[in-house]
């Protein structure tokens, strides 16, 4: 049994390294991800007005900075949105 204060595993991995395989998966997600930007123009133009639409309204915070709204007292403002009206279909790809 384990005592207060003691790791899980005295030998293993150092606190902080990240786990082989997680960084093998990270590196072929990235790579994987990387080839397809070059390929985006072409990928949305394949898909409907109305899925593009959608597809780049998503992909807008990765590149812009979301922007802060309040209220006339200045207190944050908090919009809820239903992705259920979407025309994108996830099931379709």
């Amino acid at each position: 049994m384990f005592t207060k204060g003691q790791s899980g595993n005295p030998n293993g991995r150092p606190a902080g390294s990240i786990n082989a395989t997680s960084k093998q998966a990270k590196e072929l997600i990235s790579d994987i991800v990387l080839d397809e930007l070059a390929n985006i123009k072409e990928l949305l133009n394949e898909l409907t007005p109305p899925e593009r639409a959608y597809l780049i309204c998503k992909l807008i915070p990765y590149v812009l900075p979301k922007p802060k709204e309040t209220d006339q007292q200045g207190e944050m403002i908090i919009k809820i949105v239903d992705d259920s009206t979407s025309p994108y279909d996830p099931d379709k790809y």
